[in-house]
């Protein structure tokens, strides 16, 4: 999972200390949620959900898909 480019955008859009606090507390929570989704959904179906903030700043765009053997594949970006 790619996530080391959503950290640089959330630190380039919320300063190093609150877009690092971001990524620790509120992403994982995200990233749970779409493996949960991903999980209802046929092997190899591409899906895509936003995430929004709760201050209006936008929110994070995650885009992914589940193998055959289980595994997933998923890319996060902000909106």
């Amino acid at each position: 999972m790619a996530n080391n480019p959503l950290l640089g955008q959330l630190q380039k859009r919320y300063g190093t200390k609150e877009g690092t606090r971001i990524y620790l507390t509120i992403v994982p929570g995200i990233l749970s949620d779409f493996k949960k989704e991903l999980q209802g959904k046929p092997e190899g179906e591409e899906i895509t959900e936003t995430y929004r903030f709760e201050d209006g700043g936008g929110g994070v765009v995650v885009k992914g898909s589940r193998t055959a053997d289980g595994q997933y594949k998923i890319e996060a970006h902000l909106e």
